[in-house]
């Protein structure tokens, strides 16, 4: 025998609509939100250290359960002027979660795209800050690093997350 239910609309007895998981559903691996940060073109230029420097490029997600992935994206434009190695990493709250390095082996102004890509475990059902901070390998009164660099075409940083259901 088949049976089928029909209804217009299934409300929670508190009078709101129902999420995949009220109902039970298996929705691991499904994509349940996504936010995107685009810095504005412009430029965060910083004197080389080896002192973090805060790019401006930065985002929170509330996670909807503590299971839930974050997969993190970012895409930015960054050009430094001197000999000398430089790192671009990925925080989450205080923890860094990925590193991204290079090393700029010329006296004149060259540029470079950064592309880091991480998963991420936050284990939180609440804000979760992700930032992107940069340095130099030495230190350096005439080393120069800029995140978000812009040229005549233009070019800008995104910070990208994505909340996967775990």
């Amino acid at each position: 025998m088949t049976s089928i239910i029909k209804v217009d609309q299934i409300q929670k007895t508190d009078g709101s609509t129902p999420t995949i998981r009220d109902l039970a559903i298996n929705d691991s691996g499904t994509v349940l939100q996504v936010k995107s940060f685009q810095q504005a073109v412009g430029q965060t230029m910083v004197t080389a250290s080896t002192v973090w420097a805060d790019t401006g490029c930065s985002i929170s997600i509330t996670p909807a359960s503590t299971s839930s992935k974050v997969l993190v994206l970012v895409s930015g434009a960054m050009i430094a002027n001197s000999t000398n190695s430089y790192e671009v990493r990925v925080k989450r709250g205080s923890t860094v979660i990925n590193l991204h390095e290079m090393y700029h082996n010329d006296s004149t102004w060259q540029g470079d795209s950064v592309s880091l890509t991480c998963l991420d475990s936050p284990s939180s059902a609440s804000s979760v800050s992700y930032s992107v901070e940069m340095r130099s390998q030495i230190n350096g009164n005439n080393n120069y690093l800029r995140w978000n660099y812009s040229n005549q075409s233009g070019s800008t940083s995104t910070i990208t997350v994505m909340e996967i259901a775990g």
